[in-house]
């Protein structure tokens, strides 16, 4: 080894790469802009709402979103309502038209709900299109139903609260109304305000029960519509 000179061993250059599968990344990149655009030009979202929407729902061909648009335009939803919809609920443009939004659709039709006023229902309230029928929205439905008499009330119920048929009916509304009935409020002055201020009876049952002794201990007659009246007054503050 003599006259041999000894080199130090060359530093080793290490390379951070910040994305694992760089075409991963641009498949990715490419998708999100064909959904970007699918939203904005197919639905009528602007960039920015399509943009925040692309972040929540993924496809990559048009076949199943364009086929749940189509779904909606049969069922008389104007660009502005689809639009509307698709912007609150994006996954919507994923759903099975057939084992999904039609059973909803069809179980409203047949309580004689029609297509103009179902899809402003829908479409200020999207989560009705992924509610269980059986568990949430016929129990539901039905208990409207029994308090006020008519379809046509509960349409007019539902476009006043489209979110009427979130809630659970035997945790919410029906211990509401048992708090009425239980404090002498007639029947048809509770039919009344769920037609007209659906509202009033959707608050926790522990803050609606002390709104109604409130209003009791203000002198209001529980035989007497004013009640009700007092009531939403007093829940509104």
């Amino acid at each position: 080894m003599g006259g041999t000179l000894l080199h130090p061993p060359k530093p080793q250059t290490f390379i951070i790469i910040t994305i694992s599968n760089p075409q991963i990344h641009i498949l990715f990149i490419k998708h999100q802009s064909f959904t970007v655009s699918f939203l904005k030009n197919k639905c009528g979202l602007s960039s920015e709402s399509a943009l925040t929407a692309s972040k929540y729902v993924h496809f990559e061909t048009p076949e199943k979103p364009n086929a749940v648009i189509a779904f909606f335009n049969r069922h008389g939803f104007t660009k502005p309502q689809l639009a509307r919809l698709v912007k609150r609920r994006p996954m919507v443009l994923t759903t099975d038209v057939e084992k999904t939004l039609l059973p909803r659709i069809e179980f409203f039709r047949s309580k004689g709900i029609s297509n103009p006023d179902l899809a402003q229902i829908l479409s200020s309230n999207p989560t009705i299109l992924s509610s269980s029928l059986e568990n949430q929205l016929i129990p539901s439905f039905d208990l409207l139903s029994n308090v006020l008499k008519s379809n046509e009330k509960i349409i007019s119920a539902l476009k006043r609260h489209p979110r009427l048929l979130n809630y659970n009916p035997n945790d919410v509304l029906l211990v509401n109304i048992n708090i009425l009935v239980d404090n002498g409020v007639n029947e048809c002055h509770i039919a009344s305000t769920l037609c007209s201020k659906p509202s009033t009876l959707t608050v926790s049952p522990i803050k609606f029960k002390s709104v109604v002794q409130e209003a009791k201990e203000m002198g209001f007659d529980p035989c007497k519509g004013m009640l009700m009246v007092a009531i939403e007054k007093i829940r509104s503050f």
